[in-house]
């Protein structure tokens, strides 16, 4: 299982373009465990979290 896109919460749909690697982590900040997926989308690197059936993201904090 590989993600090929996500959608944010406003809509707005994004393409992965590339996964980097994938491996068993922690979300710190969300406070979920499960597989990380480092994602490059429109040359950005992010985190994807899989996490038995669903799929978040953390937030960036301000």
């Amino acid at each position: 299982m590989m993600p090929v896109e996500f959608i944010w919460e406003d809509g707005t749909k994004y393409i992965i373009d590339k996964v980097k690697s994938k491996e068993r982590c922690a979300s710190r900040k969300a406070g979920g465990t499960g597989i990380m997926y480092t994602v490059l989308v429109d040359g950005k690197e992010c985190h994807l979290y899989y996490e038995f059936d669903k799929w978040f993201m953390e937030r960036k904090s301000a």
